[in-house]
């Protein structure tokens, strides 16, 4: 057997082992992976642009070390989420916790079922970033990927939340995406009993001052 068969077994074999926390932590990767590259790009879009006078080649640069700090701080709030949530999850199997957490969120948003839950639940996982239709659809189980099916799940957490005291910005509109402010996942974190360590919340703003004063 060649060596090149035997990659192909031993990679057959490592994928057989992934659990589905080893591919959402994968999934969760890639979707940083693809927010550093946009950000990235950005910049040098504004920077590789022959016409532009020196102090605008300062400012992109000034904005890509705010884009960078962004994306620390949102690695650290989905850290901070999902560590969240499993000790929320505590003692439960492993094919248990979705279902624990949806009902919590149900039970304490009084969401109208299962799929608003998912869809909640699918946002909080990614705070500050922008989610598409389509991954939103797959996490409330509807076969749909129109944006008018997602689109009533969101008008409905949305006044759910509001209804909690959730400011309306609590979750924003994207480009066929949706995303929910840090802030506002933290929030909902705490309302389901399971406080975020004091250091985040004094990191949140701080983050805030520091890409807002960088942007200048």
């Amino acid at each position: 057997m060649g060596s090149e068969d035997k990659s192909t077994i031993n990679q057959s074999v490592r994928l057989d082992s992934l659990t589905i926390d080893d591919l959402k932590s994968l999934e969760q990767s890639f979707l940083e992976a693809a927010n550093s590259i946009a950000a990235v790009r950005n910049v040098l879009d504004q920077v590789i642009d022959t016409g532009a006078p020196l102090t605008k080649a300062i400012g992109a640069s000034r904005a890509g070390a705010a884009a960078r700090y962004a994306l620390s701080a949102m690695t650290e709030d989905q850290a901070d989420v999902e560590e969240a949530l499993k000790a929320l999850c505590r003692g439960l199997k492993t094919g248990d916790r979705e279902e624990f957490i949806r009902q919590r969120l149900v039970d304490c948003f009084a969401l109208e079922g299962w799929a608003s839950a998912g869809v909640l639940l699918c946002l909080l996982r990614q705070p500050g970033q922008f989610v598409s239709h389509a991954h939103l659809a797959d996490a409330a189980c509807v076969l749909s990927e129109s944006p008018n099916v997602v689109r009533v799940y969101i008008c409905q957490l949305r006044s759910s939340l509001k209804s909690r005291g959730f400011e309306d910005g609590a979750i924003e509109t994207g480009r066929r995406s949706y995303r929910i402010v840090p802030s506002a996942a933290f929030g909902i974190v705490n309302a389901l009993g399971v406080s975020l360590r004091p250091t985040r919340k004094a990191s949140m703003s701080e983050s805030q001052s520091h890409s807002q004063a960088a942007a200048r």
